[in-house]
């Protein structure tokens, strides 16, 4: 499966949950004292079991990935 960089000197990183190395937006949880693990997003809000703070980030996202989720994470929320 190939991906589309961001760039921007992203760093790039693993995804615990699907494997692939990219420069998408994570969530890095720290599962003891010396060991963090990373996941997408979407891959992470989509686990079992699910991370509830990985789906609210996402919500409203349409499935977007890369540099479209990382533009809705940075979109400010409509007021209304």
């Amino acid at each position: 499966m190939s991906t589309v960089l961001i760039g921007d000197d992203r760093p790039l990183r693993g995804c615990l949950a699907c494997g692939q190395a990219d420069d998408h937006p994570r969530h890095s949880v720290q599962v003891d004292p010396e060991h963090w693990a990373d996941f997408h997003l979407d891959c992470h809000a989509a686990s079992a079991p699910p991370c509830p703070e990985c789906a609210a980030r996402i919500a409203g996202a349409d499935g977007a990935t890369g540099a479209d989720l990382l533009q809705h994470l940075l979109t400010p929320p409509k007021k209304g």
